[in-house]
């Protein structure tokens, strides 16, 4: 019986962007021909409260030396990287939204292949194959013989982004060109801000930032103006190229500068293709409202060459046995479901493990955001005891980040947002729980161990 470990989830994503990812992507080896091999086994669960994705545990031991030897190969990983750039250049040209006389169907057709492409790109840095960098990276570093600070200290030099990735830049950008300009030009700046590349937030949420929600990311900017100015100035001497003498104990192996640049290079690739599906997936989105109301769950080659059907599509399930993909629909999928994910178990006095976003000892209050929760009515409980807890981390979470203790994330890793940020603003994280969100409430007082990578409830 497989062993299915959530991996990833959204409320967002339905049918339709399922059966791109999950047919498209993976039947047409957009990740194999790249990977060398994929997931065969897995289950993909949608229903009234969103998608997860779930990966059984041998798949994720046995693609870890297939990811090894990809992200070692240095020729297939500049290869990867140069397609990745290519695609983005691509999308950059493309215009926010639909032309007066665009033919729907026409731009769906043009779309999304561009979309399938940049999804095998990002399925290619997933956590769980990245996490191969993550353990050469330690071994390596073990080979040192540092202690515990000496250590903290070496992995705070080497993952240190030597460029800005996109989402860093645009965190840049708005404080030099709106939480620091003069009174009269505030509003000014901040309209300019909406529309353009960098309102698209790094989440599922296929829009752009709304103007409302710039305006709260203002005002809880202007609330930690200190820390934020702090952080702006790293993040303006990574773009300047300012880069603090190496730590002694790094002048050793070469070995360990290999694959902190592979880890670096990967965070900032991977936040590109997270930028270029999502601008992909708003531009389908779009098109599918110009198609109508009976277009929803339907793919375009199911609008364009095929009847449409009066099926229920909210709920199904998605199962991948040894690559060969079956589709159980509304009361099998609950059947199915509840054959091959077995029930959550309370944390009681066990660990909830995870790895290393930025190491720390902290203790601490939890408050949980997760999907169906707002930031902006909860943020007001964030504070300096607090552990905060959250699926996975976007811009808006940047202002909330400054002033919590700690940071206990679902999804991601070394390489991913919640990692960056972490490092970034010295803020003990604990990344890729899976199910931080389920097992701990809010109210909880807990010790995390981000070092160790591990959380547990005290009382």
């Amino acid at each position: 019986m497989p062993d299915f470990v959530l991996q990833w989830e959204s409320p967002q994503l339905d049918y339709y962007w399922c059966h791109h990812l999950l047919h498209e992507v993976y039947a047409k080896n957009l990740v194999r021909d790249r990977l060398g091999d994929q997931e065969n086994d897995w289950i993909a669960s949608c229903d009234v409260h969103g998608f997860g994705f779930h990966l059984d545990r041998r798949e994720i031991d046995r693609l870890a030396p297939l990811a090894r030897a990809f992200y070692a190969d240095r020729e297939r990983l500049m290869a990867y990287f140069r397609d990745i750039e290519a695609l983005s250049r691509q999308v950059e040209t493309l215009p926010w939204h639909p032309t007066p006389g665009d033919d729907p169907i026409t731009e769906l057709n043009k779309i999304e292949p561009l979309f399938h492409e940049a999804i095998g790109l990002h399925l290619c840095s997933q956590p769980h194959l990245t996490a191969a960098v993550e353990r050469e990276l330690a071994e390596a570093l073990d080979t040192l013989d540092l202690g515990d600070q000496e250590r903290d200290e070496a992995l705070d030099w080497l993952l240190r982004p030597r460029r800005l990735p996109l989402v860093l830049q645009e965190r840049l950008d708005w404080f030099e060109q709106v939480l620091t300009a003069p009174a009269e030009l505030t509003e000014q700046r901040l309209q300019g801000h909406l529309g353009t590349w960098r309102c698209l937030t790094a989440g599922d949420s296929k829009q752009p930032t709304t103007e409302s929600e710039l305006r709260a990311r203002l005002e809880a900017d202007r609330r930690s103006a200190d820390q934020t100015a702090e952080q702006a100035q790293r993040l303006r001497d990574i773009a300047d190229g300012r880069v603090p003498p190496m730590p002694s104990p790094l002048r050793g192996p070469q070995s360990v500068m290999e694959w902190a640049e592979r880890a670096r290079e990967l965070a900032y690739h991977r936040f590109m293709t997270k930028q270029t599906w999502l601008k992909l997936w708003y531009l389908m989105e779009q098109y599918r409202v110009l198609l109508g109301p009976q277009s929803a769950g339907l793919i375009t080659q199911e609008v364009d060459q095929e009847p449409l059907e009066d099926e229920d599509r909210s709920c199904y399930v998605l199962l991948s046995t040894g690559g060969f993909v079956e589709l159980y629909y509304n009361g099998t999928d609950e059947a199915t479901r509840e054959r091959h994910l077995s029930p959550l178990q309370p944390l009681g006095d066990r660990p909830l493990s995870g790895s290393t976003g930025y190491p720390g000892l902290v203790e601490g209050i939890v408050v949980v955001i997760d999907w169906n929760e707002s930031l902006e009515n909860k943020s007001h409980l964030v504070d300096a005891n607090t552990v905060l807890v959250v699926p996975q981390t976007t811009p808006d979470f940047v202002p909330v980040l400054s002033r919590c203790a700690g940071l206990v994330v679902d999804e991601g890793g070394l390489t991913g947002h919640a990692s960056i940020i972490a490092r970034e603003m010295r803020l003990p994280a604990l990344i890729g729980s899976r199910v931080g969100t389920k097992l701990l409430r809010d109210g909880d007082r807990v010790l995390l161990n981000a070092s160790e990578g591990w959380v547990r409830i005290t009382h």
